[in-house]
């Protein structure tokens, strides 16, 4: 089921050691934390502001999907904290 996998998807983002580390020690990273998993037009915004698909893989991001697609952002939510966090990115 859909729900499941996205649970199951967030669960092992909240367990990742590295995704917390950079959630408590990145300045702000608490808050990004946050809209990226909860508040999906917030991010959405953050997201075009800051182009924060450029710090991605190119290939891998579809910009007009993350305008209008909620699925879609927050896959690339999740693909982005995950490499922000392996890059220690603010730190």
């Amino acid at each position: 089921e859909p729900y499941n996998d996205w649970n199951q998807r967030f669960a092992e983002l909240t367990e990742d050691e590295k995704v917390t580390s950079w959630r408590k020690g990145y300045p702000g990273g608490v808050d990004i934390f946050y809209l990226a998993c909860y508040d999906v037009d917030g991010f959405r915004d953050l997201v075009f502001k800051e182009k924060l698909f450029e710090m991605v893989e190119k290939d891998s991001v579809d910009q007009d999907k993350l305008k209008t697609d909620d699925l879609a952002l927050l896959e690339f939510a999740f693909t982005w904290l995950k490499t922000v966090a392996e890059r220690g990115v603010g730190k």
